[in-house]
């Protein structure tokens, strides 16, 4: 690479990262499809959604595309199958003038104290699946390890006891 590259690298790269951002706030409550001013309801979000996700991720394909061009080396991480990908998505923020507990592309949300107990709820239900390793040739005993630190990790059960050799 050269230096001059290099400004042209880090523009592209913050582009690339403003993507990937706006990709996870689609996945989640990000969305919003409005006709005629009228916001749409989840039906119509959830059949738009991965299409939006496809654009989205075809703009980052031509950002890497780009950044390979002056010699950069861009590694391709799996798309939506981590650990985050099962946990709920956050409720509808409600957007507010003047006070920002969150700030999300310069827009300033909040939740209110219902919205956030039902979300620690759905998490703490789905914390077990997502503590959990890839599924593997593991034996029982080490099944049953896993899962109890697992549960120990979502804070569902006590510490548990190093086994002896």
């Amino acid at each position: 690479m050269k230096l001059e590259d290099i400004q042209q690298a880090k523009l592209l790269d913050d582009r690339r990262r403003e993507l990937a951002f706006k990709i996870t706030l689609v996945r989640g409550n990000g969305l919003g499809v409005t006709i005629q001013g009228n916001y749409q309801d989840d039906e119509i979000l959830d059949a738009v959604r991965e299409h939006v996700v496809a654009v989205l991720e075809s703009r980052i394909d031509a950002i890497d595309d780009d950044l390979r061009a002056i010699g950069v080396d861009v590694e391709k991480e799996p798309r939506g199958d981590g650990p985050a990908a099962r946990l709920p998505i956050l409720p509808r923020a409600r957007k507010a003038i003047g006070s920002a507990e969150t700030q999300v592309g310069r827009e300033p949300l909040i939740y209110t104290a219902a919205d956030m107990e039902a979300y620690g709820r759905k998490c703490h239900t789905a914390g077990r699946l997502s503590t959990l390793p890839p599924p593997g040739p593991y034996s029982k005993a080490q099944k049953a390890e896993d899962e109890a630190w697992a549960e120990y990790n979502a804070g569902r059960g006590g510490r548990p006891a190093r086994a002896q050799p």
